[in-house]
């Protein structure tokens, strides 16, 4: 096994740092022992960890491949990060549970509100759904979807623009998202995640056109720099799961947390 690995490690490098063979499929069913992912898949990861090394400030990463079962995070993964507006995913993952049992029924605004957070990443969109249906209460409800370590930041207001979570967090919303929402609920959320507005066409989106993907990013400046997330799925059959949390600190800038998601979703998917 550890042969094959090396095999795929030096067409890694006779590629010029880029594998020759598409990540979606190994004829030899190479799988790296460390990883648990295909050989190539495991030199990506590899990749990404270093060129994150470099990069300004810290970053989370979380991704998954559902075909293998497999969860890769990094260091950085658990580390709580402000959210921004990767918060707009949950809320609406909750209002269309919540429609979905029965509980409360949406409203010609509220799916216009819907649309609108998600896709063009609409602030005051979120702020009115937020405020109809319940605001802060609505949180106790996203640990059932993964969220375990996202809550509010205790200094600040308890609104979804002031929260902190993490990669693994996201990345866990995203499976709860594709793998255990009622069908209706998943059909509107993936449709909108695919379909997001120009100011969200990074991170995840870079894996590139010939992937199937999707994804809701964030964007915050607090007083020690910016914030630029990315969270959603690459693939047929949602089969990768990937979210990119950069914590730009003083050493970077909007442009510089977009290049390091973008170019992670670049690393593992180009």
């Amino acid at each position: 096994m550890r042969l094959r690995l090396a095999i795929c490690l030096l067409v890694s490098v006779l590629a010029g740092g880029f594998l020759l063979t598409p990540v979606s499929a190994r004829a030899d069913g190479c799988v790296d022992e460390a990883t648990g992912f295909d050989c190539d898949f495991a030199v990506r990861l590899a990749r990404v960890q270093k060129y994150l090394d470099g990069r300004p400030g810290y970053t989370g990463v979380a991704v998954s491949d559902g075909w293998r079962d497999r969860v890769w995070r990094n260091d950085d993964a658990d580390r709580p990060i402000f959210a921004a507006s990767t918060a707009k995913l949950a809320i609406a993952l909750d209002i269309l549970m919540r429609r979905h049992r029965g509980e409360v029924s949406l409203s010609t605004d509220d799916w216009r509100w819907l649309y609108a957070a998600l896709v063009s990443s609409d602030n005051g969109a979120a702020n009115q759904l937020w405020a109809r249906y319940g605001g802060a209460s609505m949180v106790a409800h996203w640990k059932d979807y993964g969220m375990t370590e996202t809550g509010f930041v205790p200094s600040l207001e308890r609104h979804w623009g002031s929260m902190k979570t993490t990669a693994a967090d996201l990345r866990r919303l995203v499976r709860y998202v594709v793998r255990e929402t009622p069908s209706e609920v998943r059909r509107y959320l993936l449709a909108r995640m695919r379909g997001v507005a120009g100011n969200q066409q990074w991170g995840v989106w870079a894996a590139g056109s010939g992937w199937v993907r999707g994804n809701k990013n964030g964007w915050y400046r607090y007083r020690a720099g910016w914030v630029l997330n990315s969270a959603g799925f690459v693939g047929a059959h949602q089969r990768y799961l990937l979210a990119v949390m950069a914590d730009q600190r003083s050493g970077g800038t909007y442009a510089s947390g977009v290049e390091t998601t973008s170019q992670v979703a670049r690393i593992l998917f180009a």
